[in-house]
């Protein structure tokens, strides 16, 4: 990336929205010009970006404010300024990653955001192509998300009790990637944990120092003052005065080992820490689409089996009453039996859905969804894990919204009708309520499988090149650690050899 393609967050400003609530804007400067975005503003555009290629690493954003935070600090818990400066140094970090990748850097969307002729991103986002985007991404094509074909919207969504159990010969493949990210995303979070206790015992000692320092240098100027009454030697008293510059020197040199800590190595971890979680939650997607594909084809086999054992019965029967026929024109015993059969009643129930059993079923899919979708490893103690804004968001009512329709929702019911018990005419109403129904079913398996094709190259191409940035980028770290603790050892040791 040019030097002039990259973006800063130049300043910080609160200032009162509609509804009198204090709410910091980042003022931002790229090649575009200068404008104000506030962090639900970088949220949207994540989220966007998320419809727009589901197929591509979108790289992580900040969490959200947490429970903790808000019951500690329930007033400045939004103008924590350790929380402003920590947030516009990852929402930096955010643009500038996206930037360096073409699809991104050539995004509407980003450029968008980036224009300062766009004031309002809330209106912005009110507009195509943010309007043209899906409520679902399993029920929209990851090829062509803004052009809506209406037979995604009969694409099933696969129970819960499916999703654990669930492995192919292709999803074997995908394996290794998968637990390659888990192991690192656990290396990642236990390091993380042990960055922030080395940062809050650094800080204690900073604080020892102070003390000490302070401590040192009024022994110092009293035993000076001693020494001058009674005119004795002062060499004792250069020594502690000595002493006192030494830990004074050592104080200034852990501040700045503590700011070059966690801004070279604390921060960057937490990062590649979330993007480790956006890797995995790519491949649960790709998991998802899969099992969706089979979920369907299983459903056509059922649709299919059924019709066909009508199909089978209804010929049955077509020869049975050619029998009759030809046997009551012989018989006119049986001929008196049929006219007492067809004055009876009818004793049979006409084909009924169980809706309400589907609907308890896709209530399970919903949540189980969302839940194996954004099941991130996080540190409940960590206010800006970086987890839960950065996995698929999935909402049960956006998932189900195309579910609305009574024909669509039937496709996939439950015929609880049994086929021994059914007339003619419901034999031969549900065959022909099946045949348009395959119809479109089969064409909607066309279509997923050739989605569920083109997920797996993209994300197979995705995580093989991510893979290698994790290793090369923690390999990175871990020299920039080394590298400052070399610095501040190498300060303390030139200031305690000058001082003592």
């Amino acid at each position: 990336m040019d030097q002039d393609d990259t973006i800063f967050i130049i300043t910080t400003e609160t200032f009162r929205d509609i509804k009198r609530q204090s709410t910091v804007y980042y003022t931002i400067r790229s090649k575009y010009g200068i404008v104000k975005r506030r962090y639900t503003d970088f949220y949207s555009l994540r989220k966007c970006l998320c419809k727009m290629y589901p197929t591509k690493p979108v790289p992580p954003i900040p969490e959200k404010h947490s429970f903790k935070k808000l019951i500690s600090k329930p007033l400045s818990y939004k103008n924590d300024p350790a929380t402003i400066n920590l947030r516009t140094r990852l929402l930096g970090s955010f643009l500038n990653n996206l930037t360096q990748e073409l699809v991104f850097r050539e995004s509407i969307m980003v450029i968008r955001f980036l224009d300062p002729d766009e004031r309002n991103w809330a209106e912005a986002l009110k507009t195509p192509p943010f309007t043209s985007l899906p409520q679902s991404i399993f029920l929209s094509s990851p090829r062509s998300p803004l052009q809506p074909n209406p037979y995604h919207s009969y694409f099933p969504i696969p129970p819960l009790s499916l999703v654990k159990n669930f492995d192919s010969p292709l999803n074997q493949e995908f394996r290794p990637s998968e637990l390659f990210f888990r192991r690192i995303l656990k290396y990642l979070t236990h390091l993380h944990k042990l960055n922030k206790h080395f940062e809050n015992d650094l800080h204690r000692y900073n604080k020892q120092l102070v003390g000490l320092g302070g401590s040192l240098n009024i022994f110092s100027l009293i035993d000076t003052t001693i020494s001058k009454s009674n005119g004795t030697t002062l060499d004792e008293n250069n020594s502690i005065e000595g002493v006192g510059q030494s830990v004074d020197s050592s104080f200034i040199n852990l501040e700045r080992f503590i700011l070059h800590f966690v801004a070279n190595f604390k921060e960057p971890i937490m990062e590649l820490r979330s993007f480790c979680m956006v890797i995995i939650n790519l491949l649960q997607y790709r998991k998802l689409k899969e099992l969706q594909l089979c979920y369907l084809k299983r459903i056509i086999v059922k649709k299919q089996t059924r019709t066909q054992r009508l199909l089978d019965i209804e010929r049955l029967s077509q020869k049975l009453d050619i029998a009759l026929q030809q046997g009551a024109s012989q018989s006119p015993t049986i001929a008196n039996a049929i006219r007492n059969l067809e004055a009876q009643p009818s004793v049979y129930q006409s084909v009924y859905f169980d809706t309400k059993s589907y609907a308890d079923d896709e209530d399970s899919s919903a949540e189980g969804v969302n839940n194996l979708v954004a099941s991130d490893i996080v540190d409940d103690d960590d206010n800006y894990s970086m987890s839960e804004n950065n996995s698929i968001n999935l909402n049960s009512s956006a998932l189900f919204h195309e579910y609305r329709d009574q024909r669509v929702w039937n496709m996939f019911s439950k015929v609880t009708q049994n086929i021994q018990a059914m007339t003619p005419l419901e034999r031969s109403l549900e065959i022909q309520a099946n045949c348009r129904d395959l119809q479109k079913l089969v064409h909607c398996f066309q279509l997923l499988n050739d989605d569920v094709t083109f997920v797996s190259i993209e994300i197979e191409k995705s995580t093989l090149r991510e893979r290698q940035y994790v290793k090369d980028r923690f390999l990175e770290l871990l020299e920039n650690f080394k590298m400052i603790l070399c610095i501040y050892s190498r300060s303390n040791q030139i200031a305690w050899e000058n001082g003592v």
